[in-house]
């Protein structure tokens, strides 16, 4: 009789064992794998089950596996290792599955949801009149995520890092935001990641440049005798500088004029006017030609 009653208990017990659900997200369209948690000993049956439903199950090594209902094609299952698999996600996939090895019920189990893929984003600017006289204006990272689940919003402009930000975001007509050709967006989740195609800041000013103002943009190190006259930045990318016997050849394009000025030791000493960084070309140096 106590025999009776303690196997009747543990029944009791084992029939409610409490099971630890992980989450899990996958793809509509996807395929779906689940691993049991770790083994400590090899199989010799397993079951699968979808909300309590049997889904898969395998009761000897030399058996077949059977699948329910017995024409889905979908699903695999893997007796080595106890992995599920099921291919072509429906919404019908999502759920609550649950593994049992060797007859016993595992306390680890998972409950899927089954997510679309994220869209390509497009980055539009509001309002519409927006331009490069607003005082400040709106980027709106634009996309159907409808059924996608939790999505995260990344910003970058030109050619910046991403930077995690919210879906919209204000852009002021300021001095660094004018600086700023085009931006882009990204959207994610946990199935999938796209970003958008370039969308042109309205605010954006080309740099100024002019003809008339060489001199002021022109700095060269003066050394103590003048006889060689070195380039500073930061016109590195506009002008080279050859070492002449006779003084310094300056040389390069500041559109839309090819520049070419030749100066002789002299005038690198006693005719350009000195500056923090060096010296400048005066607007109509009187020692020099071209």
């Amino acid at each position: 009789m106590g025999s009776l009653v303690a196997l009747c208990v543990l029944t009791v017990v084992l029939g409610f064992v409490k099971t630890e659900l992980q989450n899990k997200e996958f793809a509509l369209g996807g395929t779906l794998t689940l691993k049991p948690a770790a083994l400590t000993s090899s199989i010799s049956s397993i079951t699968w089950k979808h909300n309590d439903n049997l889904l898969a199950e395998q009761l000897t090594s030399d058996s077949k596996p059977d699948y329910y209902p017995q024409n889905e094609d979908r699903i695999s299952l893997n007796f080595k290792t106890g992995e599920l698999s099921i291919i072509k996600l429906t919404e019908k996939d999502a759920g609550r599955y649950n593994v049992e090895i060797n007859n016993v019920i595992q306390n680890v189990g998972y409950q899927v949801k089954i997510i679309k893929r994220v869209p390509v984003p497009t980055v539009v600017v509001q309002p519409l009149a927006c331009s490069e006289t607003t005082p400040n204006c709106t980027v709106d990272c634009q996309g159907d995520v409808t059924g996608a689940g939790t999505v995260r919003y990344f910003w970058k402009e030109d050619d910046g890092g991403w930077k995690e930000s919210a879906k919209k975001k204000e852009i002021k007509n300021d001095a660094d935001t004018q600086k700023i050709k085009e931006f882009f967006c990204k959207v994610n989740n946990s199935v999938s990641e796209d970003k958008s195609p370039a969308t042109k800041n309205p605010f954006y000013k080309e740099p100024s440049s002019s003809v008339g103002k060489v001199a002021g943009i022109l700095p060269v190190l003066l050394h103590s005798d003048a006889s060689i006259c070195r380039q500073l930045h930061p016109c590195s990318s506009l002008f080279s500088i050859s070492e002449l016997e006779s003084g310094c050849k300056l040389y390069g394009w500041m559109a839309p004029i090819l520049l070419t000025i030749s100066v002789r030791p002299n005038v690198c000493k006693h005719r350009w006017r000195e500056l923090g960084q060096g010296c400048f070309v005066p607007a109509t140096p009187p020692t020099t030609h071209t």
